[in-house]
């Protein structure tokens, strides 16, 4: 019965809506990667690719991968994402305030921590439910 369950599932899947993310998430981290070691040089690339991660661009990737779903999809997917830019704020200003105050790795290591913990406890409160946001 449950083998039977997966097989229907696994059929009722969009496979070329799945190969195109595939494609584009490749696509996207491969240049970066690209990118940051031609650019090594110079903090120009550090600077471009902060922008486009604080701006629209990967908003609209997602947007448009979740637009099949309808706008209540993206409606939750908005909220959450203002949750999770809240908790990125906080990085942020903890990084610029200490970093002259904590070594380099160690902030680091504390931004892992918390990045860890905030998702934990996402997770674990099961904030992403139906209606908690």
């Amino acid at each position: 019965m449950i083998f039977k369950l997966v097989i229907i599932y696994i059929y009722r899947m969009n496979y070329n809506a799945i190969l195109t993310d595939t494609i584009l998430g490749t696509v996207a981290i491969t240049t970066m990667s690209y990118l940051n070691q031609i650019y090594s040089e110079t903090n120009d690339i550090v600077r471009i690719f902060a922008f486009t991660w604080a701006t629209p661009i990967l908003y609209f990737f997602f947007i448009n991968m979740f637009k099949q779903r309808g706008p209540k999809a993206i409606v939750e997917f908005s909220k959450h994402a203002l949750l999770g830019i809240f908790f990125v704020l906080i990085a942020i200003a903890f990084t610029v305030y200490n970093i002259n105050n904590i070594p380099l790795e160690y902030l680091v290591y504390i931004n892992l921590f918390y990045t860890l913990f905030v998702t934990l406890c996402y997770l674990l409160f099961k904030i992403y439910e139906e209606g908690v946001l």
